[in-house]
C-alpha cells in the first residue's frame, strides 16, 4: 500500500499548503480612475477552457499553456511607450510563490491581441492552482494603468495504467444509469442521461483517460459500472430493493470472474452516514473490508477505493448546527483513517495491489480554493429543491457549471470531470514531460513537448551516444572512437570517404579522387594521381613504368634503355645503329651486316667479299682491293 500511503501524505501536505496561499486581501483586477494617456486603456487574458466548461481552465504538466494578451484603447502616437508585465504564481498572485515573470513594451495598433504559450511543466511546483496575472503600465512604469488574472489548474501528466476494462461498485456517486433503468430515478432532465449529476461521472472519465469504455450493469446482466443510487456500503438491499455494495459484489461475482487485467473500483458509505446516521465508522470500513476480500478470491488483483469526502459539507447538511458539522467532520477524518489502515493490511495479506484514492483531501482541495477550480458558489445547490433529488419543474440555476453541488448531495457534472482527472493522475504512473518516458526511468527530465525522443527519454539533441562533441540529432558518424578529432558533423578522417572512392580519409593519400566509381589502390590513388617509378610522368600515362631512377624519359614515361626505336631487340641506350631495317639479324650494338664496315673499305660486310682489307686499300663494289 505504499502508493495509497504516499498519496494521503501527499494530500496532506498540499492541504496546509492550500491553508498557506489563501489570499490575505482582495485583490483589485483593474485601475479604474488611475488610467491616464487615453484615460480608457485596457488589458485582458483569454486562456482556453477545458472542453465545454467555460468556467475551468486545467491543463497537464506535458502539455502547452496557450493564451492571448488582449488590448484596446491605446494611444497609437505614443503606443511603443506603454509596458506590460505577465506572471504566473503558485496560489494567488499577491501572495502565492513567483514560478516565472516576463515583460514586453509597446503595441502595433489601439486595438489588438499577442499569444503566448508556455509548457506547463515550466510553471508546476507539485500543487495544483495558479494565477497568470498581467498589467499595463505607462512609460517607465510611472503609473499603473490596468490588470487582468486568470486562475488555473494543473495536474501531473501520467502514463494511463494498461486494463482491458474498469469494474466499479458503489452508490449515486458511481451510478451511470442502474438506478434510472430499474426504478426510473433520477429524472432526466434536468438530471444527466440517468446519472445523479449533470454531466459524466467520475468514473466514466478515469475510463476515458484509461482509454477504456465502460457501461451500466445489475444482477446477471453484463456491464462493469454495478453502482445503484441508495446503496449503503453493507450487504443485501437497503429500502429492500436497491443493491447495496456487497449485493452488487454478489451478484457480479456469481457470474462473471474478474480477470488480471482489470481493474476494481469501490467506493461507499456515503448513505451509511448521511441517511442512516452511523456513527461506527470501523463498522462501515469493516462492510467494505469484506468486499475487498470477496473480489480477491473472484480473482481481482488491482484496486482502488475512495475514501469519503467531507459529507458536513453537503447542502443536506447545511442546516445543521456547527457541532454536528464538525462531528461529521471529524467522522470522516476517523473512517478515512480506519479505512486506509486497513487497506493496507489487506493489501499485504491478499498480495494484491490496493490503492486508496484521498478523495477527502482532493474535495478540501477544491472547496477552499474554488475559484481555482472555475466555481463560484461551493454551498448551495444549483436545483431548488426541498428533497434529496430533483425534477424537472424545479428551478435551475444558469451557472450551474460553477456549483460543486447540483442537488443536496450529489456534484456536478463539473466537479465529477475534476475528480475523474484527480483519479487518473493518481492511478498513473508519472510522466512530468509528457514524453511518453515515465519519470522514473527518464534521463532527460523536461524534454521539450512534442519532441520525439528515446527510450530513456532524451532527445538526439540531448545525447552524444560516442562522446565525440557533437549531438546525436546532427552527428551523422556514431560510434567515432574515443578522443577522435571529428568535423561539425560529427565524423573523423576513418569515417569518411569525401571523394567516395571507398578507401577512407585517415588512409586516403589522393584526395578528391574523381569520377566517382574509377579504380585506385588501397591508398585511395587512381593511376592519374601516381607516378610510381617517379619519372615525371603519371602512371595512366606512362607506357614505361618501374624507369630507373635519373634516367630522362619522354612524354609517355621512357628512358632511352627502356625503348627500342627500330625493334631490331637492342635498347636506345645500346643501340649505336638506329633505324635498322625490320627483320635483320642485328649484333648486340643493333647493328645489321648492311651497316657494318669491319674492314673500314667502304663496303659493308653484308656485300664484302673480302674482309680484312688493309686500311687503305683500294677496293672494288664488293670490297675487294684492286689489282
Amino acid at each position: 500500500m505504499g502508493e495509497a500511503s504516499s498519496s494521503h501524505s501527499r494530500f496532506l501536505a498540499l492541504c496546509l499548503t492550500m491553508v498557506l496561499i489563501l489570499p490575505l486581501t482582495g485583490y483589485t483586477t483593474s485601475a479604474g480612475a488611475g488610467k491616464t494617456i487615453t484615460g480608457n486603456e485596457d488589458i485582458s487574458i483569454e486562456m482556453a477552457s477545458y472542453g465545454s466548461l467555460s468556467n475551468v481552465h486545467a491543463f497537464e504538466t506535458g502539455e502547452f499553456i496557450n493564451w492571448n494578451i488582449t488590448w484596446s484603447g491605446i494611444d497609437n502616437s505614443t503606443s511603443n511607450l506603454y509596458q506590460y508585465d505577465y506572471t504566473f504564481h503558485a496560489g494567488y498572485a499577491n501572495n502565492g510563490t513567483l514560478m516565472f515573470s516576463d515583460n514586453g513594451t509597446g503595441f502595433p495598433t489601439e486595438n489588438g491581441s499577442i499569444s503566448f504559450s508556455k509548457a506547463a511543466f515550466e510553471i508546476w511546483n507539485g500543487s495544483y492552482e495558479y494565477t497568470l496575472n498581467v498589467s499595463l503600465w505607462s512609460q517607465n512604469h510611472t503609473q499603473f494603468l490596468d490588470s487582468d488574472e486568470v486562475k488555473f489548474i494543473i495536474f501531473q501528466t501520467v502514463i494511463a495504467p494498461t486494463h482491458s476494462d474498469l469494474l466499479v461498485f458503489g452508490d449515486s456517486l458511481s451510478d451511470m444509469g442502474n438506478s434510472k433503468a430499474t426504478y426510473g430515478t433520477p429524472e432526466s432532465p434536468p438530471y444527466y442521461n440517468g446519472r445523479f449529476s449533470t454531466g459524466q461521472m467520475w468514473n466514466e472519465h478515469v475510463a476515458l483517460g484509461m482509454g477504456l469504455s465502460i457501461s451500466p450493469g445489475s444482477g446477471s446482466n453484463p456491464g462493469s459500472n454495478r453502482a445503484f443510487g441508495g446503496a449503503e456500503a453493507g450487504d443485501g438491499s437497503n429500502f429492500f430493493v436497491i443493491p447495496n455494495l456487497g449485493k452488487q459484489v454478489e451478484d457480479y461475482t456469481n457470474n462473471y470472474w474478474i480477470g488480471p487485467n482489470e481493474k476494481v473500483a469501490v467506493w461507499g458509505g456515503g448513505n451509511n452516514f448521511l441517511n442512516s446516521g452511523e456513527t461506527d465508522t470501523q463498522k462501515v470500513v469493516n462492510y467494505l473490508v469484506d468486499h475487498v476480500n470477496v473480489l480477491a478470491s473472484n480473482g481481482a488483483s488491482d484496486v482502488i477505493v475512495l475514501n469519503m469526502p467531507p459529507l458536513e459539507k453537503t447542502p443536506t447538511y447545511s442546516g445543521e448546527t456547527d457541532s454536528d458539522k464538525q462531528a461529521l467532520h471529524n467522522r470522516m477524518i476517523d473512517f478515512n483513517a480506519k479505512l486506509d489502515t486497513a487497506m493496507v493490511a489487506r493489501e499485504n495479506a491478499l498480495n494484491i495491489s490496493i490503492q486508496l484514492i484521498d478523495i477527502f483531501q482532493m474535495f478540501e482541495t477544491i472547496y477552499w480554493n474554488s475559484s481555482f477550480y472555475g466555481f463560484s458558489n461551493v454551498t448551495h445547490a444549483a436545483c431548488h429543491h426541498d428533497g434529496f433529488t430533483c425534477d424537472s419543474n424545479d428551478y435551475i440555476e444558469p451557472t450551474v457549471d460553477e456549483f460543486i453541488f447540483f442537488d443536496k448531495i450529489h456534484p456536478t457534472g463539473t466537479t465529477h470531470l475534476l475528480l475523474g482527472l484527480y483519479v487518473n493522475e493518481q492511478i498513473g504512473t508519472p510522466d512530468t514531460d509528457g514524453d511518453g518516458i515515465e519519470d522514473s526511468l527518464d534521463n532527460c527530465a523536461l524534454t521539450p513537448i512534442g519532441d520525439a525522443v528515446n527510450h530513456f527519454g532524451c532527445r538526439l539533441v540531448d545525447l552524444d551516444s560516442d562522446d565525440d562533441g557533437v549531438n546525436d540529432l546532427i552527428d551523422q558518424c556514431p560510434g567515432t572512437t574515443l578522443n577522435a578529432t571529428v568535423d561539425e558533423n560529427g565524423c573523423s578522417d576513418y569515417q569518411k570517404d569525401s571523394d567516395g572512392d571507398g578507401v577512407n580519409d585517415a588512409e586516403d593519400i589522393c584526395a578528391n579522387t574523381s569520377p566517382i566509381g574509377i579504380a585506385v589502390d588501397d591508398y585511395g590513388c587512381a593511376d592519374y594521381q601516381k607516378d610510381t617509378d617517379d619519372d615525371g610522368v603519371t602512371d595512366d600515362g606512362d607506357s614505361c613504368p618501374n624507369t630507373d631512377d635519373n634516367w630522362s624519359v619522354n612524354t609517355v614515361g621512357c628512358a632511352e634503355n627502356q625503348i627500342d626505336s627500330d625493334w631490331d631487340g637492342v635498347m636506345n641506350h645500346l643501340d649505336t645503329c638506329p633505324n635498322t631495317e625490320s627483320g635483320v639479324e642485328v649484333n648486340q650494338t643493333g647493328c645489321s651486316l648492311s651497316q657494318i664496315d669491319s674492314d673500314n673499305d667502304g663496303v659493308s660486310d653484308l656485300i664484302d667479299q673480302c674482309p680484312n682489307t688493309p686500311i687503305e686499300t683500294t677496293v672494288d663494289g664488293v670490297g675487294c682491293a684492286l689489282s
